[in-house]
């Protein structure tokens, strides 16, 4: 007989990521990766790397990068903590925070891993109903142990500005406010300046969106010096390897190049929402770098997009199975998805 898992794997609602074809020939719209390349100093550093950098164990502590991101966000060291994505980050945090029956908030709807981790750890979620684009205060009000808001939050992309953030955490002061910026640098401002006023607050963030380095798996966490103190203490000793190591260092020092790809997929999203409101879909304003249509049929326009080759996500969740989200691509895989959608409508 095969021994079960414990008990909070058994009914846990499993993190679906999006499709990811097997094949080239797709336009790629689903997963809000880049649609651009990572700067010509990360293609270098590749390239750079070597039989010795393979052989040896990474920097567990990832101090080249940790320094780094000190320096440019004006921290301490001990303030930062580097992850296999911002997921691990967040994984840690809840494994870190949270005891069974600990109660964890966030809205609804948001990114579906909070409710996977907080399922993991057999915390019980209250969910607060994100309205247009207010954050309704009364989640800073509960007796939940830990909070977590995306900022912009998936898959409306609606951005919450950081003195409704502040007030959050000056609210539930006791309660541990975790922000996950993934998608902050497609944004107008961003919360990490509040670590200065607040303990109780962590920010997240991902090198995969702006930065063009979903496949190398690197994410960053910054709060206060005890908190990421306890997030080093079960994190595994070489959670990042020696080249997303090298490359993600290569891409922060490149920010110049990704500040023109950012400026180009935020124009871009302009157009596409403009576009497609023009065809009579609802458009919310988003501050990611990914739009959500509502309306004309989205489960058809996904399936026949995806017969055309092309990838958006639908997603079956009650509140979402009016729209299909889309990623930002190029200015030409944008023009040939809006070309194929006025086709299909």
């Amino acid at each position: 007989m095969i021994p079960l898992p414990r008990k909070a794997l058994r009914r846990v609602d499993e993190y679906i990521p999006g499709e990811q074809p097997q094949t080239p020939d797709f336009i790629k719209l689903n997963t809000n990766e880049n649609p651009y390349p990572p700067s010509p100093a990360v293609i270098q550093t590749i390239k750079n790397f070597n039989e010795e950098n393979a052989r040896r164990y990474p920097d567990p502590l990832c101090i080249r990068l940790r320094q780094y991101l000190s320096e440019k966000f004006s921290l301490n060291i001990d303030q930062i903590i580097i992850g296999n994505g911002s997921d691990e980050i967040l994984r840690l945090l809840t494994d870190a925070y949270l005891d069974e029956d600990d109660k964890v908030a966030f809205l609804n709807p948001t990114y579906t891993f909070f409710a996977t981790l907080a399922q993991m750890r057999e915390a019980e979620i209250i969910r607060f109903n994100a309205i247009g684009s207010d954050l309704p205060i009364e989640i800073a009000k509960t007796s939940a142990k830990m909070i977590i808001i995306a900022n912009p939050n998936p898959p409306f992309g609606t951005f919450y500005p950081p003195e409704i953030i502040a007030r959050v955490c000056s609210v539930a002061k006791k309660t541990l406010v975790v922000i996950d910026e993934a998608y902050v640098d497609f944004a107008t401002t961003n919360c990490i300046p509040l670590l200065k006023h607040f303990k109780n607050l962590v920010v997240t963030r991902s090198l995969s969106k702006s930065y063009a380095l979903a496949g190398l798996r690197v994410g960053f966490g910054v709060g206060n010096s005890a908190i990421i103190k306890n997030l080093f203490l079960i994190k595994d000793s070489y959670n990042i390897n020696a080249l997303s190591q090298l490359t993600a260092l290569a891409a922060l020092k490149d920010y110049k190049y990704y500040a023109e790809k950012i400026e180009e997929i935020k124009r871009e999203r302009t157009k596409m929402r403009e576009s497609l409101i023009r065809m009579g879909f609802d458009v919310p304003e988003s501050q990611g770098n990914f739009i959500f249509a509502m309306g004309k049929n989205p489960l058809q326009i996904y399936t026949a997009l995806k017969e055309r080759k092309i990838l958006v996500r639908y997603l079956t969740f009650p509140k979402l199975v009016k729209g299909i989200r889309i990623s930002i691509g190029t200015p030409k895989q944008n023009k040939k998805l809006m070309k194929e959608i006025k086709d299909i409508i």
